[in-house]
Protein backbone atom coordinates (compact mmCIF):
# COMPACT_ATOMS: atom_id res chain seq x y z
CA UNK A 1 0.00 0.00 0.00
CA UNK A 2 2.83 2.37 0.95
CA UNK A 3 4.56 1.63 -2.38
CA UNK A 4 1.33 2.41 -4.26
CA UNK A 5 0.95 5.77 -2.49
CA UNK A 6 4.58 6.66 -3.26
CA UNK A 7 4.10 5.81 -6.94
CA UNK A 8 0.93 7.89 -7.09
CA UNK A 9 2.70 10.83 -5.43
CA UNK A 10 5.55 10.71 -7.92
CA UNK A 11 3.12 10.55 -10.85
CA UNK A 12 1.23 13.56 -9.47
CA UNK A 13 4.49 15.51 -9.04
CA UNK A 14 5.54 14.80 -12.65
CA UNK A 15 2.16 15.94 -13.99
CA UNK A 16 2.20 19.08 -11.86
CA UNK A 17 5.72 19.97 -13.02
CA UNK A 18 4.79 19.45 -16.68
CA UNK A 19 1.70 21.64 -16.27
CA UNK A 20 3.77 24.40 -14.61
CA UNK A 21 6.35 24.32 -17.40
CA UNK A 22 3.62 24.45 -20.05
CA UNK A 23 1.98 27.45 -18.38
CA UNK A 24 5.38 29.15 -18.06
CA UNK A 25 6.26 28.61 -21.76
CA UNK A 26 2.81 29.77 -22.81
CA UNK A 27 3.10 32.89 -20.67
CA UNK A 28 6.52 33.70 -22.10
CA UNK A 29 5.23 33.18 -25.63
CA UNK A 30 2.26 35.46 -24.99
CA UNK A 31 4.53 38.06 -23.39
CA UNK A 32 6.77 37.99 -26.43
CA UNK A 33 3.75 38.35 -28.70
CA UNK A 34 2.45 41.27 -26.65
CA UNK A 35 5.91 42.92 -26.64
CA UNK A 36 6.30 42.57 -30.39
CA UNK A 37 2.82 43.89 -31.05
CA UNK A 38 3.49 47.17 -29.27
CA UNK A 39 6.85 47.92 -30.90
CA UNK A 40 6.70 50.89 -33.29
CA UNK A 41 7.34 50.28 -36.96
CA UNK A 42 10.86 51.37 -37.99
CA UNK A 43 10.85 54.81 -39.55
CA UNK A 44 11.43 54.78 -43.31
CA UNK A 45 14.17 57.01 -44.72
CA UNK A 46 12.77 59.65 -47.03
CA UNK A 47 13.97 59.65 -50.62
CA UNK A 48 12.50 62.39 -52.84
CA UNK A 49 10.54 61.08 -55.81
CA UNK A 50 12.38 60.74 -59.11
CA UNK A 51 9.28 60.61 -61.33
CA UNK A 52 9.46 62.84 -64.44
CA UNK A 53 12.73 64.65 -63.79
CA UNK A 54 12.88 67.28 -66.55
CA UNK A 55 16.68 67.37 -66.33
CA UNK A 56 16.79 63.83 -67.71
CA UNK A 57 14.59 64.59 -70.72
CA UNK A 58 16.39 64.29 -74.09
CA UNK A 59 16.11 68.02 -74.86
CA UNK A 60 17.66 69.16 -71.53
CA UNK A 61 21.00 70.97 -71.88
CA UNK A 62 23.27 71.78 -68.93
CA UNK A 63 25.79 74.62 -68.66
CA UNK A 64 27.96 75.91 -65.81
CA UNK A 65 29.97 78.98 -64.82
CA UNK A 66 33.23 77.00 -64.88
CA UNK A 67 34.65 73.50 -64.48
CA UNK A 68 37.92 72.58 -62.82
CA UNK A 69 38.68 70.06 -65.61
CA UNK A 70 37.06 67.44 -67.81
CA UNK A 71 36.99 64.93 -64.95
CA UNK A 72 34.18 66.93 -63.32
CA UNK A 73 31.78 67.58 -66.22
CA UNK A 74 28.53 69.49 -65.87
CA UNK A 75 26.74 66.55 -67.51
CA UNK A 76 27.48 64.39 -64.45
CA UNK A 77 25.07 66.59 -62.46
CA UNK A 78 22.09 65.58 -64.61
CA UNK A 79 22.74 61.87 -65.18
CA UNK A 80 20.23 60.55 -62.63
CA UNK A 81 22.90 59.39 -60.17
CA UNK A 82 22.38 60.87 -56.69
CA UNK A 83 25.23 58.89 -55.14
CA UNK A 84 27.89 60.02 -57.57
CA UNK A 85 28.99 56.48 -58.45
CA UNK A 86 27.89 56.40 -62.08
CA UNK A 87 31.29 56.12 -63.71
CA UNK A 88 33.67 53.58 -65.16
CA UNK A 89 36.40 52.61 -62.74
CA UNK A 90 38.14 49.57 -61.33
CA UNK A 91 36.77 48.27 -58.05
CA UNK A 92 37.91 50.39 -55.12
CA UNK A 93 38.72 53.53 -57.12
CA UNK A 94 36.73 56.71 -56.45
CA UNK A 95 34.12 58.15 -58.78
CA UNK A 96 34.82 61.68 -57.64
CA UNK A 97 37.15 62.97 -60.32
CA UNK A 98 35.79 60.39 -62.75
CA UNK A 99 32.50 62.00 -63.80
CA UNK A 100 30.95 61.47 -60.37
CA UNK A 101 29.80 65.08 -60.11
CA UNK A 102 30.44 68.70 -61.08
CA UNK A 103 33.21 70.77 -59.46
CA UNK A 104 33.61 74.43 -60.45
CA UNK A 105 37.00 75.77 -61.54
CA UNK A 106 37.41 78.92 -59.41
CA UNK A 107 38.78 78.14 -55.95
CA UNK A 108 37.27 80.43 -53.27
CA UNK A 109 35.64 82.64 -55.92
CA UNK A 110 31.85 82.89 -55.83
CA UNK A 111 29.15 82.88 -57.06
CA UNK A 112 29.15 79.75 -59.21
CA UNK A 113 26.17 78.48 -61.14
CA UNK A 114 24.76 75.45 -62.89
CA UNK A 115 21.89 75.85 -65.36
CA UNK A 116 19.62 73.44 -67.21
CA UNK A 117 17.64 74.55 -70.28
CA UNK A 118 14.63 72.43 -71.20
CA UNK A 119 14.13 73.39 -74.84
CA UNK A 120 10.50 74.29 -74.14
CA UNK A 121 8.38 75.75 -71.35
CA UNK A 122 7.88 73.47 -68.33
CA UNK A 123 5.85 73.94 -65.18
CA UNK A 124 8.44 73.76 -62.38
CA UNK A 125 7.23 73.27 -58.80
CA UNK A 126 9.92 71.15 -57.18
CA UNK A 127 13.71 71.08 -57.30
CA UNK A 128 16.11 68.56 -55.72
CA UNK A 129 19.78 69.36 -55.08
CA UNK A 130 22.33 66.70 -54.14
CA UNK A 131 25.77 67.80 -52.98
CA UNK A 132 28.99 66.11 -51.93
CA UNK A 133 29.13 63.38 -49.26
CA UNK A 134 32.07 63.09 -46.88
CA UNK A 135 33.85 60.04 -48.20
CA UNK A 136 34.86 60.41 -51.83
CA UNK A 137 37.13 57.35 -52.00
CA UNK A 138 34.54 54.63 -51.34
CA UNK A 139 30.95 54.00 -52.44
CA UNK A 140 28.57 56.32 -50.66
CA UNK A 141 24.96 55.81 -49.54
CA UNK A 142 21.79 56.73 -51.38
CA UNK A 143 21.08 60.18 -49.89
CA UNK A 144 17.89 60.65 -47.89
CA UNK A 145 16.34 63.77 -46.43
CA UNK A 146 18.08 64.61 -43.16
CA UNK A 147 21.43 63.04 -44.07
CA UNK A 148 24.12 65.57 -43.15
CA UNK A 149 27.82 66.05 -43.77
CA UNK A 150 30.58 65.74 -41.23
CA UNK A 151 33.65 67.07 -43.03
CA UNK A 152 31.72 69.82 -44.82
CA UNK A 153 32.56 69.38 -48.47
CA UNK A 154 29.04 70.48 -49.31
CA UNK A 155 27.72 73.72 -50.74
CA UNK A 156 26.74 76.18 -48.02
CA UNK A 157 24.66 79.09 -49.37
CA UNK A 158 22.71 78.88 -52.61
CA UNK A 159 19.49 79.85 -54.35
CA UNK A 160 17.25 78.27 -56.98
CA UNK A 161 15.77 80.27 -59.86
CA UNK A 162 13.46 79.54 -62.77
CA UNK A 163 13.68 81.43 -66.07
CA UNK A 164 10.06 82.29 -66.79
CA UNK A 165 8.51 82.67 -70.23
CA UNK A 166 9.05 86.45 -70.05
CA UNK A 167 12.80 85.91 -69.83
CA UNK A 168 13.04 86.87 -66.14
CA UNK A 169 14.80 84.81 -63.49
CA UNK A 170 12.39 84.12 -60.61
CA UNK A 171 13.88 83.04 -57.29
CA UNK A 172 11.87 80.11 -55.91
CA UNK A 173 14.05 78.80 -53.05
CA UNK A 174 17.23 79.45 -51.08
CA UNK A 175 19.42 77.82 -48.43
CA UNK A 176 21.87 79.31 -45.94
CA UNK A 177 24.48 77.45 -43.88
CA UNK A 178 23.34 74.22 -45.47
CA UNK A 179 24.65 70.96 -44.01
CA UNK A 180 22.34 68.53 -45.81
CA UNK A 181 23.52 66.17 -48.52
CA UNK A 182 20.19 66.35 -50.32
CA UNK A 183 17.66 69.19 -50.30
CA UNK A 184 14.15 69.14 -51.72
CA UNK A 185 12.39 72.45 -52.43
CA UNK A 186 8.71 72.71 -53.31
CA UNK A 187 7.06 75.97 -54.34
CA UNK A 188 4.22 77.48 -56.34
CA UNK A 189 4.83 76.22 -59.89
CA UNK A 190 6.48 78.60 -62.34
CA UNK A 191 6.21 78.14 -66.10
CA UNK A 192 9.76 78.41 -67.35
CA UNK A 193 12.29 77.31 -69.92
CA UNK A 194 15.30 76.85 -67.62
CA UNK A 195 16.27 76.39 -63.99
CA UNK A 196 19.55 77.18 -62.27
CA UNK A 197 21.32 76.95 -58.95
CA UNK A 198 23.56 79.84 -57.94
CA UNK A 199 26.06 79.01 -55.21
CA UNK A 200 27.28 81.90 -53.06
CA UNK A 201 29.51 79.94 -50.70
CA UNK A 202 30.90 76.49 -49.98
CA UNK A 203 32.54 74.95 -46.92
CA UNK A 204 35.61 73.77 -48.82
CA UNK A 205 36.74 76.19 -51.55
CA UNK A 206 34.69 74.85 -54.47
CA UNK A 207 31.09 74.36 -55.55
CA UNK A 208 30.29 70.66 -55.83
CA UNK A 209 27.01 69.28 -57.15
CA UNK A 210 26.35 65.56 -57.52
CA UNK A 211 22.84 65.90 -58.96
CA UNK A 212 20.39 68.66 -59.92
CA UNK A 213 16.75 67.78 -60.63
CA UNK A 214 13.58 69.68 -61.62
CA UNK A 215 9.97 68.49 -61.52
CA UNK A 216 6.44 69.72 -62.01
CA UNK A 217 5.55 68.77 -58.41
Amino acid sequence: MKKLITTFALAFLVCATAFTLAVSVSSQSQAATDFNSIQPEPAESIYPSRVNNYCLFPDAVVSVSSTVNTNFPASSAIDGDRIGQNCSFTQGAPCWGNAGGWNDGTRDVFPDWLRVDFGRARSIGRVVVVTFQDNFSTPRVEPYLGLQVGNNYTIEDFKIEVLNTSGMWVEVAEAEENLDIIREFTFTPVLGTAVRITIDDSYAHYSRVIEFEAYAN
